[in-house]
């Protein structure tokens, strides 16, 4: 039986686990899986953070199934999932954090350092489309190349590089 999943095509699988089928899930998940754990490897050090967080990207996925648009690349969907619970982990390390400093008894001084400068610009790309959003954290946080994106995305270089200027463009002014 999982023979036929692995031949059906990636909307094939999407209308499948919309309706509900865990055998294409489970399908979706092994080819996805490895790419996300590896999103969160260039950005987490702990590897138990790394798969609680994969963990919960696929979780999200099967709970929302019903809003995934099989007309549109699941990678994207993909990645703005992952991308979101990772600004949401980085919310809470932050907030915790800024708990813990509260309960010194130093007085600390204010700086501005470059994780303050990441939050900033994390709060700041909400501001653009989520088709920008995603290639702006692949190119700049994943390391991706134009022809990557393009790839991964289904999209020309030529769109890859115009919403990379978009995005610098609306950050740039957003931040003088």
């Amino acid at each position: 039986m999982t023979v036929v999943y692995k031949l059906l095509s990636e909307k094939q699988l999407i209308d499948r686990i919309i309706s509900g089928n865990q055998k294409a899930f489970e399908i979706l998940f092994r080819k996805y899986h490895p790419i996300v754990y590896s999103y969160y490897r260039n950005r987490l050090n702990s590897t138990d953070e790394i798969s609680d967080l994969c963990q919960e990207v696929f979780i999200r996925i099967w709970k929302s199934k019903e809003r995934i648009d099989p007309e549109k690349p699941f990678k994207t969907y993909l990645f703005t999932i992952a991308r979101n619970i990772l600004i949401d982990f980085f919310r809470k390390k932050q907030i915790e954090t800024i708990e813990l400093e509260n309960h010194t008894e130093t007085p600390t001084k204010p700086t501005i350092d470059s994780s303050d400068l990441r939050e900033k610009i994390a709060q700041l790309i909400q501001g653009v489309s989520p088709a920008q959003q995603i290639t702006y954290f692949l190119h700049r946080l994943d390391g991706f190349s134009y022809k990557e994106i393009s790839e991964s995305l289904g999209i020309s270089e030529k769109t890859v590089g115009q919403r990379l200027a978009a995005v610098n463009k609306y950050l740039s002014n957003s931040l003088k």
